[in-house]
């Protein structure tokens, strides 16, 4: 799928890995060289910022060219997780194991309904009014750019609610210019609906808010907003009755198990072992998926957001599916 030379070291092992043992055993002996080597490898590739146009407002990329690249080569469209950004933890790590191993990379931003939203999670004292599919029209408007730049090709990746939403897009929509999707740790859409686990994690209870929204959206006000409820990363906050409805009463034809049986384009779903975010991944993802077009693995040791050197063997994974 890509044309791809992957930059090892004499032994097979990724040139970021082998930075980083060595930055692991220096760190034994010089303690502030570990930091040094580690930046240099971090820094070996410099992103350049695109705004697209959408709509009354303007989308935010950051496209990272790997050494010796040109578009020619392909690039991997990446997506972030929910109300979060292209240059989180998770996105920047990812993005430089890919120009480590010779992959360009498109990190974009959702635009959650705000003009050039860039850089930190969704402020809450902004009111929401996105809805969960905005995603999919704004990943097409990428894929449009990338094909009038004149790239032959692309993977489409997403972690978290992002991997959700990529699937959503992989079934339900799809591009001819993409060859391959790879899903991080996609989020089940259902979870965000369960009452219990919202009250868990708020303190409230869900049933009277989504009571509030459906009737809202039953009498045609579905623009208006709720004042002071607790959304997504957001302990309160306010937010459209749409909007609302889009996260918390996802149609079970969209829910994630359900998309991975529809999608007919090679895709790579990678599930964190020891993941607390989206539990038992393996058997819920699993069941009844395209086996012939999705491919799903386990990191094991993995937490949600592959730290340490679990990324590592994630990477592994998806360049062996990319080769």
């Amino acid at each position: 799928m890509y044309d791809h030379k992957r930059r090892d070291s004499g032994n097979g092992s990724p040139v970021s890995r082998r930075v980083r043992s060595s930055c692991l055993y220096t760190f034994r002996s010089l303690g502030f060289m570990c930091i040094f080597v580690w930046a240099l490898s971090a820094g070996a590739s410099e992103g350049r910022d695109i705004v697209l146009p959408h709509g009354s407002i303007s989308l935010v990329g950051t496209l990272e060219m790997a050494p010796g690249r040109t578009l020619a080569d392909g690039v991997v469209v990446m997506l972030h997780g929910a109300l979060a950004h292209k240059d989180m933890r998770v996105m920047r790590e990812f993005r430089t194991m890919f120009a480590d191993n010779g992959f360009n990379t498109l990190a974009i931003n959702l635009s959650l309904g705000l003009d050039r939203r860039d850089g930190d999670m969704y402020d809450c004292s902004q009111p929401s009014v996105h809805m969960a599919g905005d995603a999919l029209d704004e990943i097409g408007i990428w894929l449009d750019w990338l094909a009038e730049q004149g790239a032959p090709h692309a993977t489409v990746l997403g972690h978290s609610r992002g991997g959700f939403q990529v699937a959503w897009f992989a079934a339900d929509r799809g591009h001819p210019l993409v060859t391959s999707y790879i899903l991080l740790a996609p989020a089940i859409a259902s979870d965000t609906a369960d009452a219990a686990r919202y009250e868990a994690r708020h303190g409230k209870a869900l049933g009277p808010v989504l009571e509030r929204a459906h009737e809202l959206a039953r009498a045609g006000r579905a623009d208006e907003r709720i004042e002071g409820v607790a959304f997504m990363h957001c302990g309160e906050t306010d937010v459209s009755a749409g909007s609302f409805l889009s996260y918390y009463a996802p149609e079970p034809s969209i829910d994630t198990p359900e998309l991975l049986r529809r999608i007919a384009v090679p895709t790579l779903v990678l599930v964190a072992g020891m993941d607390e975010v989206v539990r038992d991944g393996e058997v819920r993802l699993g069941a009844g998926l395209n086996e012939e077009m999705v491919k799903l693995e386990v990191i094991a040791g993995a937490d949600h957001f592959f730290h340490d050197l679990f990324g590592e063997d994630a990477m592994d994974a998806i360049t062996a599916f990319l080769e």
